[in-house]
């Protein structure tokens, strides 16, 4: 992983925008491991192409921006492949590093650059994001996975033009995200042109009027969900191995796939936040005695430290050599505080209520400080699971359920492709830029294409089977859970990070403001 920082400026006397530094600061934030950039004039234009590194593959360190052996080309590659269409593709050699391939091909190929990107980016499975200088040619490519992953962002200010992973601090320009439905190409400071993918979205296999066996479907999902999260734990440089975990459905079963992959340590990541407005509202209604372990003579016995410290439990015992640790991260109100600048920085361009909620709990549980059985720690894990997907890819929403209601399997099956096809356009670009601020690298198992292709090949009663009664969401996946033994997880109902977390409403002056509203200006 890295990040990534380009700046244009059209005019070769042009300085760069104060905040400029910033950028760069938080880029390097990223990637701790190594720093560099190279920079070029020519025809009257000026740029820099910063680039950080958190290595996770390679039996060497290979810093960026990678340099062609001509001088030509630089790339700039924030990736991870995990699979290929090609069996032999050597982007799947976990010794070599991907971005040092991929500057192979396009050394052997350079007047072919579009092609080679296309050909190579499509046959392949991971998130990355990459900008590519051409100085021959004086183009600039760039680009994010179709899933939108990895973060790229995007502004033009007067004469200069920037991309960055993440924005910096006091930064006024009008920051957007890079659109992952195509790569782009920048000629002589010209306007983007699109250069479209050949790979093509996931369409939905639509509802079938037999009852599904989903004892018989489970076997497929475990294996093809197992491989995911093998590919995305094993043969890691030098990487521990962490998990955003609420100790519900979507993150337990993870937790049990990675233990069979994963031999070292799995630190469990948990947050909880001191939510005074959920206080004093709790002590108002809250009859004596109260346990000190409960919430609120506990503040950080919220929802989600219920549920993790029962499924940890569970998992323990299910896997009594393997070691797990739950980390409880407890974040006081004044220190959600004093660290909302830095949260509010990271998130941007997104500025809601409810992305401000969901930013902060990410944040502190990317920290990782908090205890281990009442001893304060601090996680090395420098790659982290998180079960983003499963609601997408299997009904897991309120909203699924109010569809079925309105119009039965084929609005689910709707109301699920839209979810689908809107996952690009969603949060994963905010999740990456706040939780790769403590250089570490979040895998999503759920979102392999090869689990979305299987899942999508089923009809969606094979899914969901809300006939049943209120855990009808997600069915198949509460089917795998009860095979694996996660009998506790498989009967939780879904429940939001920031309400689980109480990062959600954290005083009397927001505790009417809606979700969507917004929360401060980007």
């Amino acid at each position: 992983m890295c990040g990534i920082a380009l700046g244009v400026w059209h005019h070769e006397d042009t300085q760069p925008h104060d905040a400029w530094a910033s950028v760069i600061s938080q880029i390097q934030r990223r990637g701790r491991d190594a720093y560099h950039s190279v920079e070029c004039a020519q025809d009257g234009t000026r740029w820099e192409l910063h680039a950080s590194v958190l290595c996770l593959r390679g039996k060497e360190l290979t810093p960026q921006p990678i340099t062609s052996q001509d001088g030509h080309l630089h790339l700039a590659w924030n990736g991870q492949i995990f699979s290929s269409e090609h069996e032999d593709d050597p982007l799947l050699d976990m010794e070599r590093n991907d971005g040092a391939i991929i500057m192979t091909r396009l050394e052997e190929h350079a007047d072919q650059i579009p092609d080679v990107l296309v050909s190579t980016l499509s046959a392949v499975d991971g998130p990355y994001a990459f900008v590519l200088v051409d100085t021959r040619n004086a183009c600039i490519y760039y680009g994010r996975d179709p899933l939108g992953r990895r973060s790229l962002l995007h502004t033009t200010t007067q004469g200069a033009w920037h991309l960055a992973s993440v924005s910096g601090a006091a930064w006024k320009a009008h920051w957007k995200e890079v659109d992952c439905d195509a790569l782009w190409q920048v000629t002589r400071g010209q306007a983007p042109v699109r250069i479209p993918r050949r790979t093509s979205r996931f369409v939905l296999r639509a509802p079938c009027d037999d009852a599904p066996d989903h004892a018989a479907l489970v076997p497929d999902l475990q294996a093809v969900l197992s491989e995911s999260v093998r590919q995305r734990v094993q043969k890691t440089r030098h990487a521990r191995i962490g998990l955003l975990f609420s100790g519900g459905l979507d993150c337990t079963v993870l937790a049990a796939l990675a233990a069979q992959h994963h031999a070292g340590p799995i630190d469990l990541i948990n947050v909880s936040f001191e939510n005074p407005r959920a206080i004093a509202a709790a002590w108002a209604v809250a009859e004596a005695p109260v346990k000190h372990d409960t919430f609120p003579a506990d503040p950080y016995a919220v929802p989600d430290r219920v549920t993790a410290r029962e499924s940890y439990a569970q998992l323990a015992q299910l896997y009594p050599t393997h070691t797990f640790r739950l980390v409880q991260v407890n974040v006081p109100y004044a220190e959600y505080v004093s660290c909302l600048d830095t949260v509010q920085m990271l998130m941007s361009p997104q500025a809601s209520v409810m992305d401000l909620s969901i930013a902060a709990a990410l944040f502190f549980a990317s920290r990782g400080e908090g205890y281990v059985d009442g001893v304060p720690y601090k996680t090395d894990a420098r790659i982290l699971l998180s079960g983003l997907g499963a609601d997408e890819l299997l009904a897991g929403y309120a909203r699924h359920r109010q569809a079925w209601r309105r119009g039965g399997y084929d609005a689910l099956t709707k109301e699920l492709q839209l979810d689908l096809d809107r996952i690009p356009t969603r949060n994963l670009g905010r999740d990456d830029r706040v939780l790769s601020s403590h250089n570490r690298e979040v895998r999503y198992p759920y979102l392999a294409r090869k689990v979305v292709a299987y899942l999508a090949s089923l009809p969606v009663q094979s899914k969901a089977y809300f006939e049943l009664d209120e855990l009808g969401d997600k069915y198949l996946l509460r089917c795998l859970a009860t095979h694996l033994g996660l009998t506790y997880a498989a009967q939780l109902p879904k429940r939001a990070i920031q309400f689980g977390t109480r990062s959600a409403k954290m005083d009397a002056a927001g505790a009417h403001a809606k979700g969507t509203a917004q929360a401060f200006a980007p």
